[in-house]
């Protein structure tokens, strides 16, 4: 099960899902209701692992995330269930989300190689998304998620999609919701 530090508090969570006690994390960092100052943490599942630094909560506030699963089959039972099974693969991903007033903005990029998901596969993946950060200020209006920029980009060789195996696939979506209703 999973063991978790926090400067004076340190204790054990319920693995969940069968994760077979291999989960593994620790953190530091300040926390108060609504908000954590100064963070940084990790969680290790097999090979796979996830770390955090930075701080949330407040407006201005970011954490820099990045996601290492050179196995994921090491994290399939912490997935979703609507992932279809087996996995397979390496996945990299790294980003920054902005968290403030309850409102969640940022950036991700991943690269992957031999991916699977039941049916699906990939030779390669590799992307990026953003979605603008909430506003700086308690003053500004947050806007709703379908004011605020978004962007996707997606490039994958060897996509295997409903029995039918693409050599190369590229898309691309930029804009706001609103501006494409």
């Amino acid at each position: 099960c999973p063991r978790w530090g926090w400067p004076g508090v340190a204790g054990e969570a319920p693995c969940g899902r069968g994760c077979g006690g291999g989960l593994d994390g620790e953190g530091t960092g300040r926390a108060a209701p609504g908000s954590i100052r100064d963070g940084a943490g990790g969680v290790a599942v097999g090979a796979a692992r996830r770390d955090a630094t930075g701080s949330a909560g407040l407006p201005g506030d970011r954490l820099a995330i990045t996601f290492d699963a050179p196995r994921l089959a090491d994290v399939a039972a912490l997935l979703p269930a609507a992932i279809p099974r087996p996995v397979a693969g390496q996945l990299h991903a790294s980003g920054h989300v902005a968290i403030g007033n309850g409102v969640i903005g940022g950036n991700v990029e991943w690269r992957g190689q031999s991916l699977h998901a039941g049916a699906y596969a990939a030779a390669t993946l590799q992307g990026r998304a953003s979605i603008a950060p909430p506003a700086t200020s308690p003053a500004s209006s947050h806007g709703t998620l379908a004011d605020r920029a978004l962007a996707f980009d997606i490039a994958a060789t060897r996509l295997a999609l409903a029995g039918r195996t693409f050599d190369r696939v590229h898309a691309s979506v930029t804009g706001s919701l609103a501006r494409h209703p």
